[in-house]
């Protein structure tokens, strides 16, 4: 074996070396682990000091690379939510219905933009034409009167924002079917008549849940299964506590609680948790 083929060997180790040492620094449930740990594990796994700092200092790197893209998406996010949350009230159409060639162009348009909004249309339907959109990705129905969420939701297996504020839904207008949408990251149900959310739990994919202006009195224990949401309004309910397990939300950073009965939610968020934001949250709808 030539000099230089010998070194490019050792350069190829040293970097896998470097590289699986990056994952095992960067590893989720180590993140609390002090560094003298993880550089003891690290040097028994054959890595010299100067290769341990090369790792720390690339795993540092990745991990701020990896929160900008996060944040920018965060910023996308709530731009789009900011943009189909709501219409003002003086510019609500009075027509009852959807005619089927407007449904038929906005299907298609659908087709392109994987976009629907119908909002402040008084239907009283979520149109089939519209569950069978499998690409659609938003889908905005807020302020109608919609008389349940069906089962064939579940065949819009890429949606990732649904609006459905004010639309005088209740716990049983909500087959379980919507509970599958895995893909959800952006949900918006406010000023409902909600009063269970522990099957909103199971919508693991969340960055964004607005539930305010309901009539929810507890927040399920098992909210901590939420590990990617970033901003929950609860605004305007009937909560008097909260559970620990909101302490476990780790992405958590902005979190609507005002107008509850809480007596003290600071007793259960403090340390590295976001401190509750008693003021109207950036889901609120205008003038609906």
């Amino acid at each position: 074996m030539s000099k230089q083929t010998k070194q490019d060997k050792e350069k190829d180790e040293k970097d896998k070396r470097i590289a699986v040492a990056i994952n095992f620094i960067n590893t989720p449930n180590l993140q609390n682990v002090p560094r003298s740990e993880l550089e003891k594990f690290l040097k028994k796994k054959g890595l010299s000091d100067s290769e341990i700092t090369e790792a720390f200092d690339k795993a540092k790197q990745q991990k701020e690379e990896l929160k900008a893209k996060e944040d920018e998406k965060e910023k996308d996010l709530v731009a789009k939510l900011q943009q189909y949350g709501g219409i003002p009230q003086q510019n609500q159409a009075s027509e009852k219905f959807i005619n089927p060639q407007e449904l038929k162009d906005i299907v298609d348009k659908a087709k392109i933009s994987n976009l629907i909004s119908i909002r402040n249309r008084g239907v009283t339907t979520i149109y089939e034409q519209i569950l069978s959109l499998n690409n659609l990705q938003i889908l905005i129905i807020s302020n109608n009167k919609i008389q349940i969420i069906p089962q064939s939701i579940k065949n819009l297996t890429n949606l990732k924002v649904f609006h459905a504020s004010c639309c005088n839904l209740q716990d049983h207008n909500i087959e379980n079917e919507f509970f599958e949408l895995t893909s959800l990251q952006e949900l918006n149900m406010a000023k409902n008549q909600l009063s269970n959310i522990d099957r909103f739990t199971s919508l693991t994919e969340l960055v964004l849940l607005d539930l305010s202006n309901n009539e929810i009195f507890r927040i399920p224990q098992n909210v901590d299964k939420l590990q990617k949401l970033k901003l929950l309004s609860l605004r305007d309910n009937h909560l008097t506590s909260l559970p620990v397990q909101l302490k476990q939300l780790n992405s958590l950073k902005k979190l609507y609680l005002d107008q509850n009965a809480l007596e003290d939610p600071h007793r259960v968020l403090k340390q590295n948790n976001p401190e509750p934001i008693f003021q109207q949250g950036i889901f609120e709808e205008q003038n609906q």
